[in-house]
């Protein structure tokens, strides 16, 4: 039941977010009332000489995902300082499918440059980057249903007041990073996992003004689907790729490092294999930044803490980047699966401390093993709860109607307790 208040909480949290009256001006529809804010004069300006051109009016089109949430782009496309405007909309006249219009600044007007068709209903993202070396951008949109079922992505490349398209395929999803070393980002694509046989990555990079060949890389066979994508970059230019997918019922991570030809799993001839290293029942525990720099770890669960009553709930968790910390572990404490935090403890205690229930069922506790000192308590109360107790509690989290109250006790040292008060991470 708190598992099951947790995530109305946070549901309703959503539904409130995408429910504040948007703009009703120019057939905007009830999509655009759950997103839009408040348009601004340019953004009026833009949609009325798209409409007047037209001839009717549009039903904007948000993207899904993604940093650009928009349905109008601004962005500066051929680097001569001023923006042009990349409009994703539908119309009555042009059916179901979204469109796009590139409207461009002129002596103070807008005016509608090129417009072409998508090949879906929805947007799930878009890109700006630049992947040639010729200067020129190009835009990536994403397209898929109104369910998210299937997604299709088109490469655009900006040139002479259009839009080119030079590239598509199906994804289920994809990033950006500069894996070939040349200063320009390269295109990485992960296949839809509908797709019948191994989930693929397919690599898109560019000669200097069009695409090479793409490099196709299947992962391991035993995945059957890719539910979670990441690249990670460090500050000597290289990159990686990171992701989580299913293995039958189990979730499994893999580390994928390009080698001038194609994507190879890490640990490639030695015994480190990460999706069986990885391999968890917990589906919910997925991969993260789990420290904030950029770089996403792998979980892996090491044992499940079997002195607390509620079964299958609480795990030892160390977290791997795999690449830079090679096989020491970023991270690691305890993952609560009821209530979806991680708790991050000192590097020391590894090995050395077991978990024990309280007499009071909202509480649990850490315990030195070599010395039986009691080194933390963790109690967990729903908002409106009265904290009744004689430690001194510290508030170090809040995950929807619950919060968490940390209590170091006097065995701990002052660097330990800043590990503990600051360790906590939301899972869910």
């Amino acid at each position: 039941m708190r598992r099951l208040a947790l995530l109305i909480t946070v549901l309703l949290i959503i539904t409130l977010t995408f429910t504040a009256c948007g703009d009703m001006l120019l057939g905007v529809g009830t999509e655009d009332l759950l997103q839009a804010p408040q348009l601004s004069s340019s953004q009026r300006d833009v949609l009325k000489a798209l409409t007047d051109y037209l001839g009717e009016s549009i039903q904007l089109k948000y993207p899904r995902h993604g940093s650009f949430l928009s349905p109008l782009l601004f962005w500066d496309l051929n680097g001569d300082g001023v923006e042009e405007v990349i409009v994703l909309y539908t119309s009555t006249s042009l059916g179901k499918n979204v469109n796009i219009a590139l409207m461009e600044n002129e002596e103070g007007k807008w005016k509608f440059t090129f417009g072409t068709e998508g090949i879906n209903t929805d947007v799930e993202r878009v890109e700006f980057t630049q992947l040639h070396r010729d200067g020129s951008t190009q835009v990536i949109i994403g397209y898929t249903s109104l369910n998210l079922s299937d997604k299709y992505l088109e490469v655009y490349n900006y040139r002479d007041s259009t839009l080119q398209k030079q590239y598509e395929q199906a994804y289920s999803d994809y990033g950006l990073a500069d894996f070939t070393g040349d200063g320009k980002n390269d295109l990485v694509v992960v296949s839809l996992n509908s797709q019948p046989g191994p989930v693929q990555i397919t690599l898109l990079s560019s000669n200097g003004q069009a695409f090479e060949q793409p490099v196709v890389t299947s992962l391991d066979n035993r995945f059957t689907s890719c539910s979670q994508f990441a690249i990670s970059s460090y500050r000597n230019g290289k990159s990686w790729i990171v992701l989580d997918g299913y293995i039958g019922a189990f979730l499994a991570s893999e580390v994928l490092e390009y080698n001038g030809k194609l994507f190879v799993k890490y640990g490639l001839g030695t015994d480190v294999n990460v999706p069986t290293l990885s391999l968890r029942s917990q589906t919910d525990l997925t991969i993260r930044d789990i420290d904030n720099n950029g770089i996403t770890e792998v979980p892996v669960v090491t044992e499940e803490i079997e002195s607390i009553i509620d079964t299958e709930r609480m795990y030892w968790v160390s977290w791997y980047d795999y690449v830079i910390n090679q096989n020491r572990p970023t991270q690691s404490g305890i993952v609560d699966t009821y209530y979806g935090y991680f708790l991050r403890l000192p590097d020391s205690w590894k090995g050395k401390v077991s978990i024990e229930p309280t007499p009071d069922v909202h509480e649990w506790l850490i315990r030195d093993i070599q010395t039986g000192s009691v080194l933390l308590f963790v109690r967990i109360l729903a908002q409106g709860e009265e904290l009744t107790s004689n430690r001194t509690y510290t508030q170090a989290a809040t995950i929807g109607n619950y919060r968490i109250f940390l209590a170091p006790t006097e065995k701990t040292t002052a660097a330990e307790k800043r590990t503990l008060i600051g360790g906590i991470t939301i899972l869910i």
